[in-house]
C-alpha cells in the first residue's frame, strides 16, 4: 500500500511516537520488518516476535544482521513497515480492487497440485478422502480430538488470545498436523482466520518443532460448506506473518479444492 506525500506526513507524526522498544529488522531482499523487540537467535532460526505480539521465525540466511544492528543504533530508519503498510514517497497508481472469496468459485485459477502417490503408499493401508482436485480433503476426516494435549493447549491459547471463535482442533491426516476447524460468517472472517491460524502454527512450532510439522486449516460456512482449506507450513506461512503478503493473495496461491 503506497501513502501520497500529506498522508506520508500524519504517518511519521505517528513514527515520533512509536515506543522506544519498537526494532527494526533488514532482510537481505530490503525488506524491513517492524518488530516489538529484538529478534532471538536459535542457530539457523530467528525468532521475532512483531508489533502486534505475534511470535514468528524466519531462517538466519534471510537476515542481515549487520545493517539491522546499523540500522537501530543509528536511529535512521529509511523505509520503514508499519503493520501491512509501506511508507514510500512516490505517488503510485491506486491498487487494484480486493479479492473477496466468495469470487473465487467463478474465477480460473492455477490451483496448487496435489503430490503424487506413490506405489509403495497405495500398499500402505486405507487411503485418506481426497477432494475432487486430488487433496485430502479435510471435511471427511473423523472428528476426534488432537491427541497431542500440549499442542493443544498452545494452539487454543494463541486462538482465543487472539478473539478466534468457534474452533475446534482435531486429528489431521498425520499425527504431527493437527486439523484445526473454524466457522467463518464472513470473509473477512475467512481472511483473518488465516492469519491467525498462521501465527498459531509459528508459535507452536517454535516451541515443539519435533512434533508440529504443519497445521491443516478447515474453513466452513454458516451452511457447513467449504469456504477453504489450506496445509500450512512454516516456510510456506512466512510472507504472511511477515506482512510481506496479504492474506487475500496468500488465499488464492494455497487454498485447496
Amino acid at each position: 500500500m503506497r501513502l501520497s506525500r500529506l498522508t506520508l506526513i500524519t504517518v511519521l507524526l505517528f513514527l515520533w511516537s512509536l515506543p522506544a522498544w519498537a526494532y527494526i529488522i533488514v532482510l537481505k531482499d530490503g525488506t524491513q520488518v517492524n518488530a516489538k523487540e529484538k529478534y532471538r537467535r536459535d542457530g539457523d532460526r530467528v525468532l521475532v516476535v512483531l508489533v502486534n505480539g505475534t511470535l514468528t521465525e524466519m531462517s538466519a540466511d534471510e537476515v542481515d544482521f549487520a545493517k539491522t544492528e546499523e540500522l537501530n543504533t543509528s536511529g535512521s530508519r529509511s523505509d520503514i513497515v508499519i503493520g501491512d503498510t509501506q511508507i514510500i514517497e512516490e505517488a503510485a497508481p491506486p491498487p487494484p480492487p480486493p479479492i473477496r472469496a466468495g469470487d473465487l468459485s467463478r474465477t480460473r485459477l492455477s490451483l496448487p497440485q496435489p503430490p503424487p502417490t506413490s506405489p509403495a503408499a497405495a500398499d500402505a493401508g486405507p487411503q485418506l478422502p481426497l477432494t475432487s482436485a486430488g487433496f485430502v480433503d479435510l471435511k471427511a476426516l473423523p472428528r476426534e480430538e488432537y491427541a497431542n494435549v500440549e499442542i493443544l493447549a498452545e494452539l487454543k491459547q494463541f486462538l482465543e488470545s487472539q478473539g478466534v471463535e468457534g474452533f475446534e482442533v482435531f486429528n489431521g491426516s498425520a499425527a504431527d498436523r493437527p486439523m484445526l476447524l473454524v466457522e467463518t460468517a464472513s470473509e473477512s472472517v475467512v481472511f483473518d482466520v488465516l492469519k491467525h491460524a498462521a501465527g498459531a502454527l509459528v508459535q507452536t512450532n517454535a516451541r515443539f518443532p519435533e512434533q508440529m510439522a504443519a497445521l491443516e486449516l478447515l474453513m466452513l460456512d454458516d451452511r457447513q460448506q467449504r469456504a477453504g482449506q489450506f496445509v500450512l507450513t512454516p516456510d510456506l506461512v512466512r510472507p504472511l506473518t511477515t506482512g510481506r503478503l496479504p492474506p487475500e493473495v496468500f488465499f488464492v496461491r494455497h487454498v485447496q479444492f
